[in-house]
């Protein structure tokens, strides 16, 4: 099966899902995630309608970037987004310039002061909830979060004094942990809806987002609330490592 008919596939399961919660399909952003794909397998997803693309890794992400930018129309062009959905360490975020417009991982002041420093372009952030309390998992707490969010609007001000664009806190993200059964991750799903709603309250604000559902389990995740999912392998195919 090409990228476009497992697009059409994918676009037909959430409007099926949508249509049994009463969601708008146009609410839900798919991401398709690239990690180990070719630029020419992603160009292929872009011309098909996928306009939003997710990279796990900075150093694979930035030649693939350009590669794609080269071979897409202007109209794709402008409006082609890419997320950085990997861990994200502090010392390679150097390296992304002005290149992506959504950081789906953000879960550490460092990262935070880092990219005050780097980025100057429109960025909207997702702060990474370890929801499954898994050592081995980035993310954070939900009162580190909320620290986080007093840090952001803090060099939020500074940035809006000196003329650039804020950086946008978009919502949570989250990995559930691993199981064979998508019916699984469904509490965590939930958990993150709840997590950013006890946020909004403690803070006052009105963030909207939730990054969560990958290929496995989109479906639940959008019954849950997820506003962003992130599809690599029903889309591109199993990842290849070699």
């Amino acid at each position: 099966m090409g990228v476009r008919e497992a697009l059409s596939g994918i676009r037909a399961r959430i409007n099926e899902v949508c249509g049994k919660i009463s969601r708008d399909p146009d609410d839900i952003t798919i991401i398709g995630i690239s990690k180990t794909k070719s630029a020419e397998l992603v160009t292929e997803s872009v011309m098909a309608g996928i306009t939003n693309i997710g990279e796990s890794y900075i150093q694979e992400a930035m030649p693939k970037i350009d590669k794609v930018s080269e071979n897409i129309p202007w109209d794709l062009k402008k409006k082609l987004k890419w997320h950085f959905v990997g861990r994200l360490q502090s010392n390679k975020i150097k390296y992304m310039g002005d290149s992506f417009s959504y950081i789906h991982s953000v879960d550490s002041e460092k990262q935070l002061i880092e990219i005050n420093k780097r980025i100057s372009s429109e960025l909207g952030i997702f702060f990474e909830l370890n929801i499954g309390d898994e050592q081995s998992k980035g993310g954070a707490g939900s009162e580190q979060i909320i620290n986080l969010i007093d840090i952001l609007y803090k060099l939020n001000d500074a940035r809006q004094k000196n003329g650039i664009p804020v950086i946008n806190p978009m919502g949570l993200m989250c990995i559930p942990p691993y199981s064979d059964s998508p019916e699984h991750s469904r509490p965590y799903f939930a958990g993150l809806r709840e997590t950013l709603e006890k946020i909004n309250s403690a803070l006052g604000i009105k963030m909207q987002n939730l990054s969560m559902g990958m290929s496995g389990d989109f479906d639940i995740a959008i019954r849950e609330g997820a506003t962003h999912v992130r599809i690599g392998t029903l889309l591109y195919g199993e990842r290849s490592y070699n």
